[in-house]
């Protein structure tokens, strides 16, 4: 700092605000706004005397950050620096906008700590305002993510129900809303939402139901998933009637000799008296008897009393086979051949099975029972699956239990939909299974055979049949065939556990009918997970059988889901734990009303429990379920079902514990209230501030002036005595009472007749003043002032003094700038006799408070010094830039291969000054860009990336800790699969065609083309183009004809099929059929004859 020469003479002034801060109004007494204005401008006070002057000094907020709603505490000190008292108006701004204002009268010297308090339910940061001096504040966000979503079971029956559980968290500071929609094939299952506070877990059930065969995929924000609804393999009506081929067929009698074929089909009928005809379209003459039948074409045979009837499907492949023996063969006319029973086989089928531990098995499935009569629309149906349905789980476990076990595994389950089946019969369900499943279930020496149905499990008889071609064990489950679904399921099991259940939870309480209610049942803290299933009955009827699970605090737990299907009241019970669950539709707009909001307290502590209630009625004649939300302060907090009984008026009640002081809007069912939430006075707190001591040099019983600022921190009244050292020596002492938040000035004067200097201490703030004769003097300093008088720490100001030589000779002399008695710069001054010159100095104070300027001018040679003091007002320093990023957002989520993505960020500057600040955008973990700014002070600019989409998948954006993400879809393609390759009839006679079917399907997005080539035996045979649309299936037939017997292989890439050609018929059956043909062709001409005869006799004029 470099003092300046500058004019003559300095026009006094004070800049207009510079000790009014922004927004506060300073009237006197009786003063208007534009005589405050005046005073101003006037000249600053001379020596010790003080600027009139209100100044707010600091702003501060607490908490910096909060949850949306919660209130914070905003804290300013307004001080009048004047000697008379002031009324004042300040705003408290935020954002800008005038939040609150606080008016009263501050005495002159004394201070007061305004309080007041701001709630926001938008998350955002927020600028408050008081005066010039500022802070801020954030307002924490919500972040709902969902995460763990699983399918269970992997593998269903049609119909049978899939459970999609999946869990939401809410991972930020502030109470979550979340609306999702579950997704099954691209479809929307169902729509959830719900709130969740800070922390909170939920784990979400939801049942699915898809009676459509295939593979089903399930999402949920981004989360999939899949399940597959098993095939029947084998679903085999019992025909009464197999169609034969009469071009084709052929019997013979006992000499060998060919029998006429009079029909084409062989009738099943049932005996009256017990046992099966069948009655083949063969005609005898008497005492001709049939030795052998045969059908090339559909299978059809008879040879030594053996019956074999081939059954077909819809693509004319054999699914199963009737086979009966030691026939009695009569008739005159058709031949019957009577049976006492026929063995039906369903030929072994495979399927592929997926687990949910993502292991996929392929298994075989297969059936005979033996049968003494063809049921009227009879069915055998088999479909296997991985897991049980619940009711069938829980009959399953009672068995178990019956013989002192639990169900350790289910290896494999088939439900068995057959239908008309006769009572007494006994199917033998077959079962081929890969080895590693049996070694998980423990061997085959720990497998069981298990036929459930309605009524009740029962043991079956189960066989190894020993391995099948691919290496699987083949079993055999045999056992009474019970009406209705049933299923024979292939499980192991252990010793059963002594067990006690301490905990049954439902969730929710209440329900709609159709909502699924999770029930969990709980071992407690034991720290033992014990194998075993746990039993759920539902008004004492067996409903479903669950494994324990581990759970997080060391405990087991079973759960279950339990979906009423109508309104009412259920009684749940698990090992002998009941809870009650209600059911009733939710109440329809109208049909409740809401009124008498209570809130108790309605003045309550921090800490304190809140109860709000309102009264619910019902008139809609029946019991509802209402849905309440309540909302504290534009924030939903809770939200509850109530189960409300008709007609009844039924008061609800919520529960909330404000965290913090502050008014509370509450809202509930649109009825609207508020309290208000205090917390205890801070006790008082009195602390001495700013030691002054007035004037700093004086003469022998001059009278000197030291004062301090007592302050109250507290809330509540308190006392303190303040003492006065001087020279460590009690001199004065003064018990003050002080309001509370407030400052109040405390004065003593002393004289003193010494001359030297003197200690001052009051607490423990120190200062000095020396006693000293003052002569007059030659230079003196006519005027000192701080320009601005109030200004930010660590801001610059301009000091403004004038010194002038008033004697009649030249003088020289130096020149000391004291801050706080501490001298900032000293020189040399040289003035002519008379002559007035300015001087000018920069400053500046980082430390906030009223600081002392004190100018001291010495001449040559002994002459007394002249000394002159003003003040100036630091507040508090302007805040450094301090950077926040807020608000990520992508836009849009779901993009093409080359689409541009917008990421935006907000940057905000918290701090007061302005600063520069890089903002680094990465892809993936990967830096992309970076962008250097320059932000003003408390201001938030937006900052926009451009991120070119190329991968396909889901791509993760990340700022600075801040994260979104897009999904790049793939590009639209075709994706042609083919399969279901078949070859109808699997045999024919040579030079007879078959026909190739194969299933062409697009499953990409965008149309596409492909050439199927079609090979018999390795080489071409046929090559079609095909073009598909995308999701489009055709089926593609190939016509093919081979003259030389044998058995062929027809493929097309991976698949492949066979046929067989057989040999054409004996050349007595040739002539047969080429004697057949004449005789045809002699009756046709012969009736052709005689009808021309007729016509040819018939009398003139008859018509």
């Amino acid at each position: 700092m470099t003092w300046q020469p500058g004019l003559c003479f300095i026009r006094r002034r004070l800049i207009a605000g510079a000790a009014l801060l922004l927004g506060a109004t300073l009237l006197g007494p009786g003063s208007s706004p534009g005589q405050a204005l005046a005073a101003s401008l006037a000249p600053p006070l001379e020596s010790s005397a003080q600027a009139e002057v209100i100044a707010v000094t600091d702003v501060s907020v607490s908490p910096h950050e909060v949850p949306a709603g919660e209130p914070v505490e905003v804290r300013a000190t307004l001080r009048n620096y004047g000697s008379s008292a002031r009324e004042y108006s300040v705003p408290l701004l935020v954002n800008g906008v005038v939040e609150h204002r606080w008016t009263g009268e501050l005495p002159g010297g004394a201070g007061r700590i305004l309080a007041g308090r701001v709630v926001r339910p938008i998350p955002d940061s927020y600028v408050v305002q008081v005066g010039s001096q500022m802070d801020v504040f954030r307002v924490f966000s919500s972040e709902i993510v969902f995460s763990d979503l699983v399918v269970r079971p992997s593998t269903v029956v049609p119909g049978q129900p899939v459970e999609v559980t999946v869990r939401a968290r809410n991972l930020g500071m502030s109470v979550g809303r979340f609306r999702t929609t579950l997704m099954v094939n691209g479809q929307v299952e169902r729509r959830i939402e719900g709130v969740l506070q800070p922390g909170e877990s939920r784990e979400m059930v939801l049942p699915v139901r898809d009676t459509q065969v295939g593979a089903h995929a399930v999402s949920m924000e981004g989360l999939t998933g899949d399940f597959q609804v098993a095939a029947p393999v084998v679903d085999l009506p019992l025909p009464p009637r197999v169609p034969i081929s009469t071009a084709m067929a052929s019997a013979l009698d006992a000499e060998g000799q060919p029998l006429p074929i009079v029909g084409d089909a062989v009738v099943v009928a049932t005996v009256a008296q017990g046992g099966l005809d069948f009655l083949f379209p063969v005609a005898l003459k008497p005492g001709q008897a049939m030795a052998s039948f045969h059908d090339p074409i559909s299978g059809v045979a008879f040879q030594d009393g053996r019956v074999e009837l081939p059954l077909r499907g819809p693509l004319y492949q054999v699914v199963g086979r009737v086979l009966a023996q030691g026939a009695q063969v009569t008739g005159e006319g058709l031949v019957t051949v009577r049976v006492h029973a026929a063995l039906v086989e369903a030929e072994m089928r495979d399927a592929v099975l997926s687990r949910e531990d993502g292991f996929k098995e392929r298994v075989g499935v297969g059936l005979g029972v033996e049968l003494s009569g063809f049921p009227t629309n009879g069915l055998l149906h088999l479909t296997p699956t991985v897991d049980l349905p619940g009711w069938a789980s829980a009959a399953l476990e009672v068995l178990a239990r019956q013989q002192g076990k639990t169900v350790s595994s289910v290896a494999l389950a088939v439900r068995a939909a057959h239908r008309n089946l006769p009572a007494g019969a006994q199917p033998r369900t077959l079962l081929a299974v890969a080895p590693e499943l049996v070694e998980r279930s423990g061997g085959l020496g720990e497998l069981r055979a298990v036929r459930i149905g309605k009524e009740g499990a029962a043991p079956m008889e189960l066989r190894s049949l020993g391995d099948d071609p691919q290496g699987r064990v083949l079993l055999e489950a045999a056992g009474p065939n019970v009406p209705g679904d049933e299923f024979v399921a292939i499980v192991s099991m252990a010793d059963f556990p002594q067990i006690a259940v301490s905990k049954v939870t439902l969730s929710p309480q209440v329900a709609e009918p159709g909502e699924p209610v999770r029930v969990e049942a709980g071992l407690g803290d034991s720290g033992t997970r014990p194998a075993v299933n746990l039993l759920l009955r539902v008004d004492g009827e067996l409903a479903d059988a669950r494994p324990l699970e581990a759970r997080a605090d060391g405990g087991a737990v079973a759960r279950f889901t339990f979906v009423a299907p109508r309104p009412g009241l259920y009684r749940l019970e698990v090992e002998g734990v009941q809870r009650f669950l209600r059911v009733a539709p939710a109440a329809a707009p109208g049909q409740t009303g809401f009124q008498e909001l209570r809130i108790s307290p309605l003045t309550a502590l921090v800490g304190e429990p809140v109860v709000v209630s309102a009264l619910v009625l019902n008139a809609s004649g029946a019991d509802r379920l209402v849905w309440l939300e309540l909302e504290v302060n534009g924030v939903p907090m809770q939200v509850s079902r109530q189960y409300v009984e008709a007609p009844s008026a039924t008061r609800v009640e919520f529960r909330f514990v404000p965290r913090a002081a502050g008014t509370y809007r509450v809202g509930l069912a649109g009825l609207r209230g508020e309290l208000e939430v205090a917390r205890p006075p801070r006790p008082a707190a009195l602390e001495v501030r700013e030691l002054e001591v007035r004037p700093a040099l004086a003469r022998p019983q001059e009278v000197v002036t030291v004062r301090v600022l007592l302050a109250n921190v507290g809330e509540e009244p308190g006392e303190h005595t303040v003492r006065l050292w001087i020279d460590e020596a009690t001199v004065a002492e003064r018990t003050v009472r002080v309001e509370g938040l407030t400052l109040i000035p405390v004065t003593f004067q002393v004289q003193r007749q010494d001359t030297r200097s003197y200690a001052v201490r009051v607490d423990g703030l120190k200062d000095v003043f020396k006693v000293a004769l003052r002569p007059p003097t030659d230079l003196v300093v006519m005027s000192l002032m701080v320009e601005p008088a109030v200004a930010p720490g660590g801001t610059p100001v301009t000091v403004l003094a004038e010194v002038q030589n008033v004697t009649g000779r030249l003088l020289n002399g130096t020149v000391l700038l004291k801050i706080n008695d501490v001298v900032r710069d000293e020189g040399a001054v040289s003035l002519n006799p008379g002559e007035l010159r300015a001087f000018t100095a920069t400053i500046s104070v980082d430390t906030p408070g009223l600081h002392n300027v004190e100018l001291v001018v010495t001449p040559q040679g002994g002459s007394v010094a002249s000394v002159r003091t003003a003040q100036f007002l630091a507040t508090r320093p302007l805040a450094l830039p301090t950077f926040e990023l807020v608000r990520l957002d992508v836009t849009p989520r779901e993009v093409g291969p080359g689409d541009l993505v917008q990421v935006r960020v907000l940057l905000a500057n918290l701090g007061e000054l302005e600063g520069e600040y890089a903002v680094r955008l990465s892809v993936d973990g990967l830096p992309v860009e970076e962008r250097p700014l320059s932000v003003p002070g408390l201001a938030t600019v937006p900052v926009s990336f451009s991120v070119k989409a190329e991968s396909p998948g889901r791509h993760v954006v990340e700022i600075e800790g801040l994260r979104g993400e897009f999904l790049v879809r793939p590009l639209a393609r075709a994706d042609i699969v083919l399969g279901g390759l078949a070859v109808e009839p699997g045999e024919a006679p040579a030079g007879e065609p078959v026909v190739a079917r194969l299933e062409v399907r697009n499953r990409g997005d965008a149309r596409g083309d492909t050439t199927v080539t079609l090979e018999v035996n390795g080489v071409s045979e046929a090559v079609q183009g095909v073009s598909l649309d995308a999701g489009e299936r055709r089926t593609l037939t190939f016509s093919i004809v081979r003259d030389q017997p044998g058995t062929y292989q027809v493929s097309v890439e991976e698949l492949t099929a066979t046929f067989t050609v057989l040999a054409r018929s004996s050349l007595l059956g040739a002539w047969a059929w080429a004697l057949s043909g004449v005789l045809v062709t002699v009756v046709v001409a012969a009736m052709a004859y005689l009808l021309y005869r007729r016509l040819v006799r018939r009398p003139t004029g008859q018509e």
